[in-house]
């Protein structure tokens, strides 16, 4: 889960494989500095676990707003072409 839970925060698109190693790379250090300071404050793992989920949801809907974006761009563009 953590791999995943890295390369979604990290922007790797899930439907596409658009990202970078470099945002791979950020996201695994996200989620291992996350989980560190969770687990020096005490934290029980299942809120650890929790605390990740919610990062990956919030990953997935910035991510599934930004794909939108794109679409609704090469659509318009692809309109304004044929025009």
């Amino acid at each position: 889960m953590n791999v995943i839970a890295a390369t979604v925060i990290g922007g790797i698109d899930l439907m596409g494989g658009r990202g970078s190693v470099i945002g791979a790379i950020a996201g695994a250090l996200l989620i291992g500095v996350i989980q560190n300071g969770l687990n020096l404050l005490g934290v029980a793992p299942f809120m650890q676990q929790i605390a990740t989920g919610l990062l990956i949801v919030i990953a997935v809907l910035a991510n599934q707003a930004r794909g939108g974006q794109i679409w609704q761009r090469l659509r318009k563009q692809a309109s304004l072409s044929r025009a």
